[in-house]
């Protein structure tokens, strides 16, 4: 039954309660589904950070649980509208009291530990460099275009042209003692290294 169906029958003067069919429990796999769903709705990129936007779990989360442990359907184009209804008149609430706990507590529980997993993994150095790396991939790929590859070639050897390579060869120097490379006794990097070296 369509949102509006029951929103238009519960204005008819019917109890919302008497409409609602529900499922009590659902296969391992199409939970999983749904909780790939749910991840996949809330976990964003923000400044190069993988981040989880908590508003988007509740809503997604709820929308999922009454689509799939109901006999309701949300329509595509209007679910926000239709989900404030649902709230408004308390029947999220009613849904998600009538699901069985142990459903509802493990599609908490492996929604969580799936968002802090792709957190901890993407927000790791080596993943945002990955991320950054697939972009500038995508960027170069999308911008193929002859003309444009030899602009950006063009900006780029006028950019190296501008480079003080004096101040290059000064950082190497640094660079090189950091790594214990031709430290000499007399050395002095800030007064400190090859000080006591004879």
């Amino acid at each position: 039954m369509k949102i509006s169906e029951l929103k238009q029958q519960i204005e008819e003067g019917k109890n919302y309660k008497d409409l609602i069919e529900f499922v009590f429990y659902l296969p391992f796999i199409r939970k999983k589904i749904m909780c790939e769903s749910i991840v996949d709705s809330c976990t964003v990129e923000e400044n190069g950070m993988v981040i989880c936007d908590n508003y988007m779990k509740r809503l997604t989360t709820d929308i999922i649980l009454v689509n799939n442990y109901t006999n309701l359907e949300f329509n595509e184009e209007s679910y926000v509208e239709e989900y404030d209804y649902l709230c408004e008149n308390d029947i999220v609430d009613y849904v998600v009291g009538k699901i069985k706990k142990s459903e509802t507590y493990f599609i908490q529980d492996m929604v969580w530990e799936e968002i802090e997993n792709r957190m901890r993994i993407n927000n790791t150095i080596e993943g945002i460099l990955n991320r950054g790396l697939n972009k500038l991939a995508d960027i170069i790929n999308n911008n193929l275009d002859p003309k444009k590859l030899n602009k950006l070639i063009k900006t780029a050897c006028k950019e190296l042209r501008g480079l003080d390579f004096d101040k290059l060869e000064g950082l190497k120097g640094i660079i090189d003692v950091l790594e214990g490379k031709n430290i000499k006794s007399n050395a002095k990097v800030g007064g400190v290294i090859g000080k006591d070296s004879k």
